[in-house]
Formats: C-alpha cells, structure tokens, sequence
C-alpha cells in the first residue's frame, strides 16, 4: 500500500483506468480491520495497488479527496475509481477483500 500526502497524486488517480483509495485512521478497530481486508486484497491481487489517505496525517487530503468525488466523508472508507469515475464505494464493515475484488471486475 502506498501512502498519498498530496493532492496531484489524487489528480493523477482520476487519469488512471483503474484506482483504489482508502481512507484511513490509525486510531479506528474498524478502520485496522479495514486495512487487513485490503491487506488480502492486495496480496490476491498484486497487479492493484491499494493508495491510503491517512485522515488524520492529512486532514486536507481527505476532504479534497471527498470533495472531487461527491462523496460524503467517512473513515475507514475505499474508492474504486475506473477512468476518473466513481465506481464503487464501501464504509466501515462493508470493507472486505471480496467487496473490492468484485468492485474491480463488475
């Protein structure tokens, strides 16, 4: 998983075929579940980068990131986006690696 601290690398998601964000607090259970299920996700699927907003590091981030999808802010919270778009959304336990994976081929 990478970390993103700037808003030109949320920009430079939106350009991509496919992208998965999640917004994360370390300070959130849920939010640790959340990122051992992207952890499986991830090890099942290596060719999709998973790209973590940490909401309390980056404060700005997070609201910029929730501002150019319309989406209203939550955390832990995943983004599929496929070619700028929206695709899937996910909050809370709705996060599993199986949710993403068929997010990713639906």
């Amino acid at each position: 998983m990478r970390t993103l601290t700037r808003t030109d690398e949320i920009d430079a998601l939106f350009a991509e075929p496919l992208a998965i964000v999640v917004k994360h607090s370390a300070r959130c259970p849920i939010s640790h579940w959340a990122m051992l299920e992207l952890g499986r996700f991830e090890r099942d699927h290596p060719d999709h980068a998973v790209h973590v907003v940490d909401v309390l590091a980056s404060r700005p981030l997070s609201l910029y990131v929730a501002q150019k999808t319309s989406l209203r802010h939550e955390s832990p919270q995943v983004l599929v986006l496929k070619h700028g778009e929206l695709a899937w959304s996910g909050s809370h336990e709705a996060i599993t690696a199986r949710a993403v994976a068929r997010s990713i081929t639906g």
